[in-house]
């Protein structure tokens, strides 16, 4: 069984530059340099990404689909699953060195990043996550 969410179910993480509901759409415009990362081997936290986040019954299923025009280093789509401020994942496709890669972030009080390279560059897509019941 399927169901949709209406996007005013949701609540930003911190407010994209623009957004714009177009039918069933949204059209999101992110602010430069916006992302999410805990404290990496490099030492750095950013707190600024563009997430819609909306509670959803355990062992349930999530499905985003999009497309994305990307040109600059480090754009990207995707989902975002978050049990709180240190424990979260984010999975999608980004524009990295010149092409989408698809790639994940786990975050376990750390981030670590990691990706495939993708056969044909393409900035579209479609992922999926699930929530599941958290212990900390």
């Amino acid at each position: 069984m399927s169901t949709e969410l209406a996007w005013s179910c949701g609540e930003w993480t911190t407010r994209p530059a623009a957004v714009v509901e177009h039918g069933t759409d949204l059209l999101v415009t992110a602010a430069e340099g916006s992302d999410a990362w805990r404290v990496t081997s490099y030492g750095f936290v950013h707190d600024t990404e563009h997430a819609l986040l909306a509670p959803l019954p355990l062992d349930s299923a999530m499905e985003v689909e999009f497309t994305a025009a990307f040109s600059q280093q480090f754009d990207q789509a995707g989902i975002f699953v978050r049990v709180s401020a240190d424990h979260w994942v984010k999975a999608g496709v980004e524009f990295a060195d010149g092409a989408a890669q698809l790639g994940a972030v786990v975050t376990d009080r750390f981030s670590d990043w990691s990706w495939p390279r993708s056969r044909n560059g393409t900035a579209a897509g479609s992922v999926c996550g699930s929530a599941a019941r958290a212990t900390h």
